[in-house]
């Protein structure tokens, strides 16, 4: 019963909006959420057609993480009220944990149509929980008990767990100019990629800043969508003689991290 109704409840693609911007999932290649529970407890929810597997890592409340759009230090179980100071506690919380974890995040919260589709699909497909390790403890000045992200860790878990075989298997090669004028902006995006799948060959610098992110790429195809979805960039320039996929990142993405 449940199988039939998961079926009934995945005809169609799964919806959801980011202000305007609206993003449909093709049901093939992996989709990770961000799930905020009552209690403002974090977890990925990540469903991989390929093997049919869901995975779900649920995130200590404890985990001290560097906020983006320079908001600081914060608990994770802090993260969303920190961003509701000015309205945007999703956003804060997706592209921190985006950022911090190294994984490719689709959405956060889904309309209640899809979360219903997700929890079915839990609920029929094999599962697997697991959590982060590596963790080390740090003491604040209060005298309050944190812990701490050990990245070459936390990249091996999200590389084993939430890397998708339909961007590997199109070996898409890619390359990251940094145009924001911010050292490490290229590097932070490739360890997304490169967890993701992706094969970055290039990293470097333009002398000259870009307000906004343009990719270049020698076609449209999955691993150039999901490179668009991630940098929130409407259009893709097509470059037919290139034979790589060129990501030019604008200030605009500096927010995300």
């Amino acid at each position: 019963f449940l199988f039939g109704l998961a079926v009934l409840i995945f005809t169609g693609a799964a919806t959801w909006k980011w202000g305007l911007w609206e993003r449909k999932w093709d049901g093939k290649t992996r989709l990770t959420v961000v799930v905020i529970g009552a209690d403002k407890e974090l977890s990925l929810w990540s469903y991989l057609p390929a093997k049919q597997i869901f995975t779900v890592l649920p995130i200590p409340r404890d985990l001290f993480l560097e906020a983006v759009n320079e908001m600081g230090k914060v608990r994770a179980g802090k993260l969303y009220d920190l961003g509701q100071i000015d309205k945007r506690g999703e956003e804060l919380v997706q592209f921190t944990l985006q950022k911090e974890l190294g994984v490719l995040i689709d959405g956060i919260n889904l309309p209640p149509i899809d979360m219903i589709r997700f929890k079915i699909l839990k609920a029929v497909k094999k599962s697997e929980t697991i959590n982060i390790s590596g963790l080390s403890e740090l003491i604040l000045a209060d005298g309050e008990k944190v812990y701490v992200l050990n990245y070459d860790s936390i990249d091996k878990t999200i590389s084993k767990y939430f890397y998708d075989p339909v961007i590997e298997n199109e070996q898409a090669k890619i390359i990251i100019l940094n145009a924001t004028g911010k050292e490490g902006t290229g590097g932070k995006l490739a360890r997304i990629l490169t967890n993701t799948g992706y094969s970055v060959s290039y990293i470097g610098n333009k002398e000259v800043f870009l307000s906004r992110t343009k990719i270049t790429a020698p076609y449209n195809n999955t691993s150039v969508n999901k490179i668009r979805s991630l940098m929130r960039v409407n259009s893709v320039e097509i470059a037919p003689n290139s034979a790589d996929i060129t990501i030019e990142i604008g200030t605009d993405y500096l927010r995300y991290q």
